[in-house]
């Protein structure tokens, strides 16, 4: 359920309902355009595809970690950079350009309504703890690792936040 609720939140960041009341697609969020679902189906299809892509690229960053290091999540990013947006542009040609945008906080809240509570408090406390260990590695001499997972995590941990922030306002 765990899994199923994050996989969710990351998937329904990309997709809101717009004035009309059609499901619109935002392959790059609050940076890009949206596109219209077509129907009910398409929709569903399109978040199931979104879905097993995270399911794919997560624990594939994951195992090529273990087994080859930075070197391995270099490799894996590299691909997925070419492979994301070449999907994205075969999943959405021919699709109706929305003229309404997304913001930022609608992302946040999107995904933010996906999510529990408890789930939003446990991931803040991680991105803690992960900015503590960065920093650790920092003062251990291993400072790129560190910064930059001082900074990542720090980032989440701020958007995890004002997620629990914007959730709590719902309330």
């Amino acid at each position: 359920i765990f899994l199923m609720g994050l996989l969710d939140g990351l998937t329904d960041t990309a997709f809101r309902t717009d004035s009309a009341g059609r499901q619109v697609f935002y392959p790059w969020g609050s940076l890009g355009k949206g596109y219209v679902m077509r129907d009910v189906e398409h929709y569903q299809s399109m978040r199931s595809k979104i879905k097993w892509m995270y399911i794919i690229i997560l624990p594939l960053l994951f195992i090529s970690h273990s087994v080859f290091g930075i070197k391995g999540n270099l490799i894996c990013l590299a691909l997925y950079l070419i492979w994301h947006p070449a999907m994205l542009k075969y999943w959405t040609s021919g699709l109706e350009i929305s003229s309404e945008r997304m913001t930022a906080a609608e992302t946040r809240g999107n995904s933010a309504k996906s999510h529990n509570r408890g789930t939003l408090i446990f991931f803040v406390i991680m991105s803690v703890v992960f900015v503590l260990l960065g920093l650790w590695l920092i003062a251990n001499g291993y400072f790129w690792q560190g910064l930059l997972s001082s900074i990542f995590f720090g980032g989440c941990g701020f958007m995890i936040a004002l997620m629990l922030r914007d959730k709590g306002k719902d309330a």
